[in-house]
């Protein structure tokens, strides 16, 4: 099982992050109009669950 997380940045900086692939676009889009001759980027992070074994004291 993992976990997506898509985030906006503008010039290195986060800005925008969402479990949301629409609304994440959405944020993408309105940040490079307002933000003309930044570096804006669009992020796709997946996190792994991890098992955590459970111990048990006798």
């Amino acid at each position: 099982m993992s976990t997506e997380t898509f985030k906006v940045r503008v010039n290195g900086g986060a800005m925008f992050s969402s479990p949301s692939y629409k609304k994440s676009l959405k944020s993408f889009n309105k940040a490079k109009i307002n933000n003309a001759g930044s570096k804006v980027e669009f992020i796709k992070e997946e996190t792994l669950a991890v098992h955590q074994p459970v111990s048990q004291s006798a």
